[in-house]
């Protein structure tokens, strides 16, 4: 669970860019628009693949993860606990992004609209 709380503000972004405007279109739109849920769940898909791939935050976080690790542990820390801490942060985006398409799913369900 803690690695979930590493990206809690990214799956706090994507809940209010893809989940909450699908609720508010769900239940205040007049016209029903078919596969609306495939929009928000493409949308999802689009900003994980064009924002978030792995080599760009693998460079953004180098430095932030060692620094934070060097505070952590109170040492230099070694190459396999950066890489560790590296891993957890793409594990925890993703379930970010996964939960956020689980959400989706389950509005569309809860709506009647598949």
């Amino acid at each position: 669970m803690k690695k979930f709380f590493l990206q809690a503000h990214l799956f706090v972004i994507l809940f209010f860019l893809s989940s909450l405007p699908y609720i508010i279109m769900l239940k205040y739109l007049p016209f029903q628009v078919e596969y609306l849920y495939l929009f928000f769940i493409i949308l999802l898909l689009v900003i994980r693949i064009g924002l978030f791939t792995d080599t760009s935050l693998k460079i953004k976080l180098g430095n932030s993860i060692r620094e934070e690790l060097r505070v952590e542990l109170g040492k230099i820390p070694s190459t396999n606990q950066i890489v560790k801490r590296e891993m957890d942060h793409f594990a925890s985006r993703d379930l970010a992004f996964s939960i956020n398409v689980a959400i989706i799913l389950f509005i569309t369900a809860l709506f009647g609209k598949f």
